[in-house]
């Protein structure tokens, strides 16, 4: 096993231990550890036996070391590993903990943009410590993320914070002259009733008081596949300089 071999299989067996060290606590505890860590180590072993070139192992080494840690701070703040049938063989199926986790490192392998993969290594952390969200719910929310771009990971985390950041006056669908600002209204609009309905207008009323439908950007909100998308990725973690910077595009002056 080469050195690259070597470092990917440490951080296998880092969130194995995270996540065993997370679930121990009385005897259920060590029952859910000795189960979901042997399931966690099988995962990341069956991903990485396959032929991976460079780029493809940093994205999944990425994605492995976000979740070992998310794990851990989950743990460090108080909150319990789940304890439900996530980690369980059901009838000769890997138990669903295997194949979201599966998914989550598959998606990462696949998708050429590398900031991504660490919030989704933040997912299945999330996603493991929380028994509200099924094997469905977590297979749709891998599912969705990876089809996302990165430009469109920063824009829910924009609509998250938008009263920490100028957002006045943009309007969703009006654009600066110029590709990189049609591209990022192009995103904002799939986000919403274009597509996948993450996001939604508010309203604004008009001079006599009628309320009607708005495109203005400040007063966008989540629907509930945006709320949870954003928390289970953590995109609260999104550094507020590169939100900044995503804003000034979206309201890019008309180029001369």
């Amino acid at each position: 096993m080469n050195e690259t071999a070597d470092a990917s299989a440490n951080l296998i067996g880092s969130l194995a231990g995270a996540i065993f060290g997370a679930a121990i606590g009385g005897s259920e505890g060590a029952i859910i550890g000795a189960i979901a860590a042997p399931a966690v180590e099988e995962t990341g072993r069956h991903i990485l036996a396959s032929v991976l070139s460079f780029r493809e192992r940093k994205r999944i080494d990425t994605a492995l070391n976000s979740a070992g840690q998310q794990v851990r701070s989950l743990y460090a703040e108080g909150y319990k590993l789940r304890a439900d049938d996530f980690w369980q063989a059901r009838g000769g199926f890997p138990p669903p903990a295997q194949e979201v986790l599966e998914a989550v490192l598959l998606a990462a392998k696949r998708d050429p943009e590398e900031r991504k993969a660490t919030y989704m290594g933040r997912m299945f952390a999330h996603i493991a410590f929380d028994d509200g969200i099924s094997p469905s719910a977590a297979h749709w929310a891998v599912t969705t993320a990876e089809a996302l771009s990165w430009s469109q990971f920063q824009l829910l985390a924009v609509v998250a914070r938008a009263e920490q950041l100028d957002v006045n006056g943009i309007v969703v669908g009006k654009s600066g002259e110029n590709w990189d600002s049609y591209a990022l209204h192009c995103d904002l609009r799939e986000l919403g009733i274009d597509n996948r309905h993450l996001i939604f207008g508010g309203e604004e009323k008009t001079w006599n008081k009628i309320s009607l439908p708005s495109s203005a950007l400040q007063t966008f909100h989540f629907g509930s596949g945006g709320t949870l998308l954003h928390g289970l990725l953590g995109l609260e973690g999104i550094p507020i300089d590169d939100l900044v910077d995503v804003v000034t595009r979206l309201r890019a002056p008309i180029s001369g």
